[in-house]
């Protein structure tokens, strides 16, 4: 009988710890964000818009196909920019309010930040000329 009691004591234990590690966001050991945050999103009509808010570009991935626009619009209360991480793009400041567009030409992953919060990153995945 108390064979059975530790093995169900045991299961549920198990179960228990199953379960909410269900429910939990994964979290990167690197990074601040969630993987929702990280997500991925495909091009809307080929055009695409980032919102820079709480800290962050949302989407922080994005997947898009070349000589298509980006549009990163600033929802935050102070200025922020999107630069390539090897410069080959910068938007120089965009004020709260205010956005900044591309088109994109070069097919590649290009990871960017803004100069004004490190933690604020995100990558521009450009495939071939639609």
């Amino acid at each position: 009988m108390k064979k059975i009691n530790y093995v169900v004591i045991a299961t549920t234990i198990f179960l228990a710890g199953f379960m909410s590690s269900c429910k939990k966001e994964n979290v990167s050991p690197d990074m601040t964000s969630t993987t929702a945050d990280m997500r991925s999103t495909e091009p809307n009509n080929g055009n695409m818009t980032v919102q820079i808010t709480n800290g962050s570009f949302n989407p922080r991935v994005v997947n898009i196909v070349a000589g298509y626009t980006v549009t990163w619009q600033n929802d935050e209360a102070t200025v922020q920019t999107v630069t390539a991480d090897d410069e080959s793009f910068d938007s120089g400041d965009i004020q709260p309010g205010q956005s900044f567009s591309m088109v994109v030409t070069a097919v590649g992953q290009h990871p960017y930040h803004s100069r004004y919060n490190s933690s604020m990153i995100g990558s521009l995945n450009v495939a071939g000329i639609k």
